[in-house]
């Protein structure tokens, strides 16, 4: 229970850190679209290795790498298909694509839709 209080302190610590930064420091809005993205890519990567570690335990290595790339295969072409039609004109703080791919939609658990 101490070493879980102590990691989570040092997520929260983290947390504040950052928010102390941009808070005085006032980055562009590219650094922190740079932060942001390196961010994301680390938290995918990491949820993306815990779950082809367990499928591999259940399913073939070919058919868990068939299926990876189906996905990221799928999610580019909503992507593509969102920017190609408008859905970057539309400001808004969420994907559907992100939605249906994460099972929920975060702007909507804060009460933020657009």
């Amino acid at each position: 229970m101490v070493e879980a209080f102590f990691w989570g302190s040092i997520g929260a610590a983290a947390l504040l850190i950052g928010a102390l930064i941009a808070y005085f420091l006032n980055p562009s809005r590219q650094v922190i679209a740079i932060v942001m993205a390196i961010g994301t890519g680390l938290l995918i990567g990491s949820v993306s290795f815990e779950l082809v570690d367990d499928a591999l335990e259940n399913q073939a290595v070919a058919g868990v790498a068939a299926m990876v790339l189906l996905g990221a295969l799928v999610f580019t072409a909503g992507n593509w298909l969102l920017d190609r039609y408008g859905g970057a004109a539309q400001r808004s703080h969420w994907s559907p694509v992100g939605c249906f791919a994460a099972g929920y939609c975060p702007g909507f658990g804060i009460g933020r839709n657009s």
